[in-house]
């Protein structure tokens, strides 16, 4: 078990409630990346990969006492043993303050989503599993467990691709852990990015408007707004 100075670990929770509050302004004042939605975490991790030893941190050491740039080394060492500990806080209280239901409401209500969410995950397996054997192993060398990736970072998301860092070690993929993180990362940007994208067409200023005009979204008349111009639509889909 590895363990750490308290030191150290207060200086790498300090660090990270920094670059928190450094993204969370940025976000205010960037109007791009305020209407993207864009969440603070992803905007302080992109502070803190730029100013660590991979980017500009060489450039910054004359100005810290640190070889690697303005964040200590054994912050790293931190950050990369607390993914495994929080996520499992997350799942714990999940179901906090709520009521549990009955077995029959339970199937009624997630039975649906269970198999929706079955169904993608074994397509994202069967898609990145035939693009390893086909494509990247035979090409390019890659390692077969590539294959498992996309699931565990599209899906499962970055809590499950840094909760399974010890079990690519165990397997002789060490590398697979960073990998699932950066395409956790990629999917989340993309997918603001799209609905950014899709929320701005023409058909969804169309769908919104008609639906800002339906009449059965209102009580009374006296309710109903006046009609919307596309443009003022595109404002409110903004």
């Amino acid at each position: 078990m590895i363990t750490y100075r308290l030191a150290d670990v207060s200086v790498a929770l300090i660090v990270i409630a920094l670059l928190l509050w450094a993204g969370h302004g940025v976000r205010a004042n960037v109007h791009f990346l305020r209407n993207l939605f864009l969440p603070v975490s992803v905007i302080a991790g992109t502070l803190g990969l730029l100013l660590g030893p991979q980017v500009f941190g060489p450039l910054l050491t004359r100005l810290t006492p640190w070889p690697g740039g303005p964040i200590p080394g054994a912050s790293y060492a931190v950050w990369s043993s607390l993914p495994g500990l929080l996520i499992s806080v997350v799942f714990a209280a999940l179901f906090l303050g709520k009521p549990l239901p009955g077995m029959r409401e339970v199937w009624r209500s997630s039975g649906p989503q269970l198999f929706l969410g079955y169904a993608i995950s074994l397509g994202q397996y069967t898609s990145g599993l035939l693009l390893a054997m086909l494509v990247l192993t035979p090409f390019f060398g890659t390692d077969p467990l590539a294959g498992v990736l996309l699931e565990i970072a599209m899906t499962g998301g970055h809590g499950t691709a840094a909760g399974l860092g010890d079990t690519f070690e165990a397997l002789g993929f060490a590398e697979g852990r960073d990998l699932a993180l950066a395409l956790a990362t990629v999917g989340l940007v993309g997918a603001f990015f799209l609905e950014r994208c899709s929320s701005t067409s023409p058909c969804a200023v169309h769908r919104t408007h008609c639906q800002l005009r339906c009449r059965s979204c209102w009580t009374s008349p006296a309710s109903r707004p006046p009609a919307l111009t596309v443009r003022q639509a595109a404002r409110l889909a903004q």
